[in-house]
């Protein structure tokens, strides 16, 4: 059975942010299906 989840984050924007949200996914067995990502001012959302 699939199991979804929605991954919401904001935090000021720095080198290696989406690499370590995406380790995490992987450290938890799980998959990226999609995903949208941008600026916002300083902060990455």
């Amino acid at each position: 059975m699939k199991r979804w989840f929605v991954l919401s984050a904001i935090g000021q924007d720095r080198p290696g942010l989406v690499a370590e949200l995406a380790q995490l996914v992987y450290d938890c067995d799980a998959n990226l299906e999609d995903s949208r990502m941008t600026i916002l001012g300083t902060d990455f959302a």
